[in-house]
């Protein structure tokens, strides 16, 4: 597995290392797969769009935005569920295992949009 081969060696210049580099390329990637989570409001619009709504607060374009709230819940689930993983399997798995999944979903979400799909943006987006 790849993911022990980035923990650090004892001495100082591996520790260096590893919090000069290691640790920012994580936190770059963190903040690029959970920026789309944050950020539905800027794409919104596009969305609402694709799918023939014009307005968001319209009852047609809030049915656009319970992916968001499907989305958040599912978010406090899962946070649920692998709060007590996280000893056991370590941060690094879990946290490698979500962008993963993350990545999945923005591109299953894209694919659902560019078809659609109501439900198919309920699941990418909002299950995954």
């Amino acid at each position: 597995m790849a993911l022990p081969l980035l923990r650090p060696d004892s001495d100082e210049a591996s520790m260096r290392r590893y919090t000069y580099r290691i640790v920012p390329l994580w936190t770059l990637f963190g903040n690029v797969f959970m920026a789309p989570f944050y950020g539905f409001n800027v794409w919104l619009m596009d969305v609402l769009e694709e799918f023939g709504f014009r307005d968001s607060w319209s009852p047609a374009g809030a049915t656009v935005t319970t992916a968001f709230t499907i989305a958040a819940l599912f978010l406090g689930i899962a946070a649920a569920f692998t709060g007590p993983w996280l000893p056991r399997v370590g941060a690094r798995r879990i946290y490698f295992c979500g962008t993963l999944v993350s990545c999945c979903a923005m591109l299953a979400s894209g694919v659902s949009v560019e078809a659609g799909s109501l439900v198919g943006l309920y699941l990418s987006w909002g299950v995954l």
